[in-house]
């Protein structure tokens, strides 16, 4: 009676035993789960940052250049009022020239 009694207690505690190793290793491998998934989304955010960062880069860049042909538009305008007609026409030329599309394709 005592023997059995003995058995039944330490089948008892190895099965909770058991129970309790196989939650921890579970709450483990969830925990892990977790952190992939915010790696993975950290990934992906820096990856769209560093998209914006060169979308803005380039639309910095057109706009130097649209403000650089702005400017020389409006130096041809007011030497139109000062300068002689060769010098407004080699003003207007720089403008021109300007305006020939090199400006880099932005892809969406």
């Amino acid at each position: 009676m005592v023997t059995t009694f003995y058995l039944d207690l330490s089948i008892t505690l190895i099965t909770v035993t058991l129970i309790v190793v196989i939650g921890l290793l579970w709450g483990l491998f969830e925990h892990l789960k977790s952190q992939e998934r915010i790696i993975q989304a950290q990934v992906r955010s820096r990856e769209v940052l560093e998209i914006a960062t060169q979308r803005n880069q380039e639309i910095i860049e057109l706009s130097k250049q649209e403000t650089a042909r702005w400017e020389l538009l409006a130096k041809a305008m007011a030497a139109k009022h000062e300068a002689s007609g060769a010098e407004l026409d080699a003003l207007l030329d720089v403008y021109a020239d300007s305006c020939t599309d090199t400006r880099p394709a932005i892809h969406s």
